[in-house]
């Protein structure tokens, strides 16, 4: 699925095991990389949603083990890192970081300080550089960012 309710359900409150670990991870990229690349008609937002939830979730228990540990202990903080990885997914899906903060604070949270906001942009415009960059190496049509409006107007003389 998508991941987006799971996230929320998480985010509510409600502990979900082997979710967001990096074994789904690596399942997840492979799975949405083979469905987009056979053509399915399925929309990448929700993975991509799902998967910045998963690696903000293993670089909080990365930094758990430094020294500031109390620091990224708390269970509060642990929900603003999820919305900023909801954040960041939807600003690679998109490449529009501002849109990705109100997504994150419309969408994954009950409440969202106004001091996340700047820490969801960092995060957000950080990966929407990152996906320009990336998609610098690929032609338009190869990026999944283009569209083509095939349309045929039909020409009417004036005189």
């Amino acid at each position: 699925g998508s991941g987006i309710p799971e996230v929320k359900v998480i985010m509510h409150g409600f502990k979900m095991k082997n979710y967001l670990t990096f074994r789904t991870l690596i399942a997840k990229m492979i799975g949405l990389t083979l469905a987009i690349g056979s053509g399915l008609p399925i929309g990448k937002e929700g993975p991509f949603v799902h998967m910045g939830a998963i690696v903000a979730t293993l670089l909080s228990k990365l930094t758990k083990a430094c020294q500031y540990s109390a620091f990224f202990s708390n269970e509060g903080r642990e929900m603003e890192m999820l919305s900023s990885g909801c954040a960041v997914g939807i600003a690679c899906t998109f490449s529009a970081p501002v849109g990705a903060v109100l997504y994150a604070i419309e969408s994954t949270s009950k409440y969202f300080a106004v001091k996340n906001y700047w820490r969801g942009f960092l995060a957000a415009t950080c990966s929407a550089i990152v996906f320009r960059f990336a998609n610098f190496f690929v032609t338009a049509e190869q990026s999944g960012m283009f569209v083509e409006l095939k349309t045929r107007f039909e020409e009417v003389s004036v005189f």
